[in-house]
């Protein structure tokens, strides 16, 4: 027995002799990493945090950039907050002369282009269609417009670029790649300035499975623009962060209002709006305004659901809804929704067929949609009775002129009068039933590590 031991110590001893070495580097390793590995970690980490690896659903063009990322890019001479507010960009200033008809900007003297340029008002490409552009100086340019027209400012936060790619702000592009022409397929971003230490990587999918096949192979570590989230949301390492769009678009049911059309009758569009379930308050939208914006009105008629009051509505007018069948036009999208409206109105008494579009839309009686909020509450080219973005077809005089005042005046205080004015009257008329506004998702990566 004791020379059994004494063979396997002989053997084990001959074992570190010849690989004494890797018995080293194994301990040096173990000491470094019980010591400072958590510290190594948080710089892997950190580096990281700095680079952003970003998916996003949806087909850009350098041009149609979402707002978060032009706006790293570069600005325009204005930039527009969330509350709707002109604020300065590449001009420190502005003053609004002959009646609201011209503009003259002062830009500012410290901006440099990402090739280290100056900006300088030859570099302002603007060709809005009836203004007049004159330089006076190499910091100096105005606008000369045919009529007043108060959303100018708003106007002039168009993205400005030189040479295709050259911006303003505080990244600038290091590569990107298309598909499909100018189809953005991937954009890369590094800092224009040394105090900055991020940089993104921004990759584009054209349909939401593709994104999160990205995220799940770790190509991205960043997925934005998903609608649904189930699949993620039993990960504990992934964060999911509401994105709700209040300053962008809406849903709403829309009626066509043309004379030969039921819907013409505002009795009838009104009893249809108390005939809907809406949607909770907190993503309720009222009107065409985005609830962030600083003309905006939140005491409008509500039209909180309320069959019996729909009903009654309906026996003045003496109409039977047996006898009606109403043509719902939807979106893949908005289906559910279609299907909800659809049981509300039916419960009234009406038969409601849906039908999914895929393609263009040419005609429509009733159609839930997605409507366009502006930067500034100019809602002219969707309510106006002579324009072509009225796709209700409404007309109606005195939201007519509200819309007309509301652009020619330049006072904020009484453009906002007006536009309180134009939602209480149009929610009034209800040529739509304004529903919510639409909630994305971001999903995000965290680190497995806890320190």
């Amino acid at each position: 027995m004791f020379r059994l031991k004494t063979t396997k110590i002989r053997i084990f001893a001959a074992f570190l002799r010849q690989n004494w070495w890797i018995i080293g580097i194994s301990s040096l390793s173990f000491v470094l990493l019980y010591f400072f590995g958590p510290s190594l970690l948080k710089l892997f980490n950190a580096r990281r945090e700095n680079d952003f690896r970003i998916g996003i659903v949806g087909n850009y063009t350098l041009q149609t950039l979402p707002k978060e990322i032009e706006s790293k890019i570069t600005m325009g001479l204005t930039r527009v907050s969330q509350e709707g507010e002109a604020l300065p960009g590449g001009a420190l200033n502005w003053q609004i002369k002959n009646e609201g008809r011209t503009y003259i900007f002062n830009l500012d003297p410290t901006l440099k282009w990402h090739n280290g340029k100056a900006l300088t008002t030859e570099d302002i490409d603007y060709n809005f269609e009836g203004v007049e552009k004159t330089i006076l100086s190499p910091q100096q340019i105005q606008f000369d417009l045919q009529e007043a027209f108060a959303p100018f400012p708003a106007r002039t936060s168009e993205a400005l670029y030189i040479k295709g790619v050259i911006g303003l702000g505080d990244f600038k592009i290091k590569s990107l790649e298309t598909r499909l022409g100018d189809i953005l397929s991937k954009l890369e971003l590094v800092p224009n300035y040394k105090n900055i230490n991020q940089k993104y990587t921004f990759e584009f999918f054209p349909t939401e499975e593709n994104l999160k096949n990205a995220f799940l192979l770790a190509q991205v570590e960043e997925a934005w623009g998903l609608t649904n989230v189930d699949d993620f949301k039993d990960w504990s390492n992934v964060k999911i962060i509401p994105d709700r769009q209040f300053d962008e678009k809406y849903a709403a049911i829309f009626f066509n209002t043309r004379e030969d059309k039921l819907y013409s009758d505002k009795t009838i569009r009104q009893a249809l709006a108390y005939g809907v379930e809406k949607p909770p308050k907190e993503t309720r939208a009222l009107g065409p305004i985005s609830p962030l914006s600083w003309a905006y009105n939140k005491n409008v008629k509500t039209y909180d659901y309320n069959p019996s009051h729909a009903k009654s509505l309906l026996e003045d007018i003496e109409i039977n809804p047996a006898e009606i069948e109403i043509n719902l036009t939807t979106f893949p999208s908005l289906l559910t929704w279609a299907d909800r409206i659809k049981q509300d109105w039916e419960e009234l008494g009406f038969k409601v067929n849906v039908t999914v579009e895929t393609g263009g839309l040419s005609d429509y009686d009733v159609l839930l949609g997605y409507g366009v909020i502006t930067q500034d509450p100019d809602q002219y080219y969707f309510w106006h009775s002579d324009q072509p973005g009225n796709i209700t077809n409404f007309s109606n005089a005195r939201i007519d002129k509200l819309l007309e005042d509301g652009r020619s005046v330049t006072v904020k205080e009484e453009r906002k009068t007006i536009y309180q004015d134009f939602q209480r009257f149009l929610v009034e008329e209800s040529p739509a039933i304004f529903l919510f506004y639409p909630e994305s998702y971001k999903i995000v990566r965290e680190p497995l590590i806890d320190y």
